[in-house]
């Protein structure tokens, strides 16, 4: 019993050093963290807390770059632990704001996440900086270059058509740099372009001018006149894009 006993207490002070190593590097007390680092080499660095979740994804997500920068430093580091809900390292990275070590973090979960998975986080946190654009902008385009615009049917452009409001140019020539050839456009992107400028987006008038034929232009103009856009604004709009051209 005695035996059982200590078994017990050493496995609790375990638990509770694990949680106290998470959490000064979730914290980005770098002190603590170095006077625990002996421990953690000794017992595991990849050890967690009671959820799963290890030193460096705290840190990451927390945005404590320095503290993240000193743990992908040490030796037996593993960037593929999930914690308990099967959530990665990325789960956690992109959650922060500034991103710090994206080459690497994904360059090491090449290794047991597909491009798939990979585009589905990325898209899932672009999406949200959509709503927040002003603030959100630079993470938006830091990583962009790191997805497939045409990741299922240009799903990214239909949601900054939707969700980025009276930023929705701005997000909309983000997404184009990335995606040059827009001779692909689905019927619901279609869809989605004409509702956005239909509700007063009338600068992706000049946009899609630019990039697709005189066809397909009078089509989406059609379009956009049967959900309400008003003669007048297009017709301006137009001018604009007539008086851009020769000035190029």
């Amino acid at each position: 019993k005695m035996k059982r006993i200590d078994l017990d207490t050493n496995i609790k002070e375990s638990d509770r050093l694990n949680s106290a190593f998470v959490g000064a590097c979730e914290a980005g007390d770098q002190k603590i963290v170095e006077m625990l680092l002996p421990w953690v080499r000794r017992n595991g660095v990849n050890c967690s807390d009671s959820l799963g979740v290890t030193g460096l994804m705290a840190a990451l997500m927390a945005d404590q770059y320095e503290v993240g920068g000193l743990l992908l430093d040490l030796p037996g580091i593993d960037i593929t632990v999930r914690d308990n809900d099967g959530r990665t390292v990325l789960d956690y990275f992109l959650n922060s704001k500034s991103l710090f070590y994206l080459e690497e973090i994904l360059d090491k979960l090449a290794l047991i996440l597909t491009k798939v998975e990979v585009y589905e986080l990325i898209l899932k946190k672009l999406t949200e900086c959509l709503s927040e654009f002003k603030e959100q902008s630079n993470v938006f385009r830091r990583l962009l270059p790191y997805y497939d615009i045409r990741f299922k049917s240009r799903e990214l452009f239909n949601h900054a058509l939707k969700y980025a409001g009276e930023n929705t140019i701005l997000a909309v020539q983000s997404i184009l740099q990335y995606d040059l050839d827009q001779s692909e456009l689905s019927p619901e992107n279609v869809t989605a372009l004409v509702a956005a400028t239909a509700a007063g987006h009338y600068g992706l008038i000049r946009i899609f001018f630019l990039r697709q034929s005189l066809p397909d232009m009078k089509k989406f103009l059609k379009l956009c006149r049967e959900k309400g856009a008003k003669d007048n604004t297009v017709n301006r709009e137009l001018y604009r894009v007539l008086c851009y051209m020769i000035e190029e």
